[in-house]
């Protein structure tokens, strides 16, 4: 990878038997959480691996970057893996290992995970397996820095959501989209984590996809979505 040579470490076997994970990067400070949380489109990955492979990383549960879309509860583990496939939340974090790259500074571990299903509507993702995915995969990343004798950080909390609302009200949408965030910082707040920064970003899809009300709802939450860390 682009971090040129470096120290590498490897998990001891566990007296319990299983996976040991896989071999990453000796890296500083805390341990960084790239989460994301969506509809179906948000669970795409590409064929590729990231930049640097050993400190884009994933739960050591055979599923990686791209969650368990809704389909089965995820599992707790506190091991890593490299990844072999790369998300958007894979690439914020290889796109922040690049700036850093870029000033000669220190090159922390990032794990990335998306938790999606089939909601339609952003009240029925709140309260999906989704959901209950992204708080399992919080409390992983906290297992792993535990293992590793780091500090977990939530860095963000990527909000892929819109084409998929099916409400046909754009103040639906926003008033549903900030009480998503509210339930996500209490979850988070539950585990210890400070509140998260929420990112996410105007999406009209291809042309003629996105309805009026989809387009305007995403809108309506740019510019009001109450005390919540949101950059759009």
């Amino acid at each position: 990878g682009r971090q040129g040579a470096r120290g590498f470490r490897k998990r001891l076997p566990r007296a319990e038997g299983g996976s040991t994970g896989g071999i990453i990067a000796d890296a500083p400070g805390p341990l960084m959480g790239v989460l994301g949380l969506g509809g179906a489109r948000a669970a795409l990955a590409s064929a590729e691996r990231p930049g640097f492979p050993f400190h884009v990383l994933g739960a050591d549960d055979d599923i990686g970057a791209v969650g368990q879309s809704g389909v089965d509860a995820a599992a707790e583990t506190d091991g890593l893996d490299q990844l072999r496939e790369v998300t958007h939340e894979a690439l914020v974090a290889d796109a922040c290992l690049g700036w850093q790259i870029e000033t000669h500074g220190p090159l922390p571990l990032f794990v990335a995970r998306a938790e999606t299903d089939r909601a339609a509507s952003a009240t029925e993702l709140a309260q999906g397996p989704a959901f209950d995915n992204l708080m399992i995969a919080a409390a992983n990343l906290r297992r792993a820095a535990t293992a590793l004798g780091k500090e977990p950080r939530i860095f963000c909390v990527a909000l892929d959501f819109a084409l998929e609302e099916l409400s046909g009200s754009a103040t639906a949408y926003r008033d549903a989209m900030i009480a998503l965030m509210a339930r996500i910082e209490a979850g988070l707040a539950a585990q210890g984590y400070d509140r998260p920064l929420f990112v996410t970003r105007l999406d009209a899809g291809a042309p003629g996809r996105a309805t009026e009300a989809q387009v305007a709802g995403q809108w309506e939450l740019a510019w009001n979505h109450g005390d919540h860390r949101l950059i759009t």
